[in-house]
């Protein structure tokens, strides 16, 4: 869209169409057509094994207190085997039926997008507080 002149919605609308696959000429807004962007569904295959491997992973660290813990040496080690069972999942999620799949996994990552966004807002928020009083207390000490 960078030019050298004035760029018309004419040729912003013809750039969407070369591109995605959308008309936009003469209307407000416009429809993508999904099955002009196909890799969306990929990138929620993969995001699938990701997710679930990570949360077997939090599972079985649960209740472990140290590094002593038998459960510590998997989190820590058998990285040949971890590459393997994440590439071979990633490799294995392809044969997933596409039917509801794309939308179904959509929403779940919706719904984690959102909680993540929470989580992090809230240790902002913590991180922020505790920062404030730890300045405060300093300062109040070299006031005295």
């Amino acid at each position: 869209f960078c030019r050298s002149h004035k760029t018309t919605y004419d040729d912003i609308a013809d750039k969407v169409k070369e591109t995605i696959g959308a008309d936009i000429s003469g209307k407000d807004s416009f429809q993508v057509d999904c099955q002009a962007a196909v890799g969306y569904k990929a990138v929620y295959r993969l995001s699938l094994i990701v997710t679930l491997f990570f949360t077997l992973m939090a599972i079985i660290m649960i209740n472990v207190k140290s590094t002593a813990d038998a459960r510590a040496g998997i989190q820590n080690g058998f990285w040949g085997f971890k590459y393997l069972l994440i590439i071979g999942g990633m490799i294995a999620s392809f044969w997933i039926p596409s039917g509801t799949f794309g939308e179904v996994w959509m929403y779940f990552g919706m719904v984690g997008g959102f909680l993540f966004i929470l989580i992090q807002l809230v240790l902002i928020i913590d991180f922020v507080h505790s920062w404030n009083e730890a300045w405060y207390g300093n300062y109040q000490e070299d006031e005295t």
